[in-house]
């Protein structure tokens, strides 16, 4: 979020596990790319991943998963999106 980095770090700096996956999975939150697409996620409120620890978490977890090897810089952001949504599902559905 390059027009407004004070609102990406809020959310990015939102809570302690929210700012630890980001610092353990560098891969990910390095990447403008992904980075973008999270603090997207984070600030839906309807994602629940700002509230929930675990949620969160888990959701990290698969994108490691499901993304490795993904070149996601080639990819538009609708499609990025998309594949963070996928993964919150997987995560969602299996936390049912």
């Amino acid at each position: 979020m390059p027009n407004d980095p004070q609102r990406a770090l809020n959310s990015m700096l939102a809570t302690a596990d929210i700012r630890q996956n980001l610092i353990e999975r560098a891969g990910i939150g390095a990447r403008p790319v992904l980075a973008r697409a999270i603090v997207e996620l984070i600030e839906d409120e309807t994602t629940g991943l700002r509230n929930s620890e675990s949620l969160f978490r888990r959701f990290m977890k698969e994108i490691n998963l499901q993304g490795a090897g993904i070149v996601f810089e080639v990819w538009d952001k609708d499609r990025v999106r998309g594949f963070m949504y996928e993964c919150l599902d997987t995560v969602a559905a299996s936390a049912s």
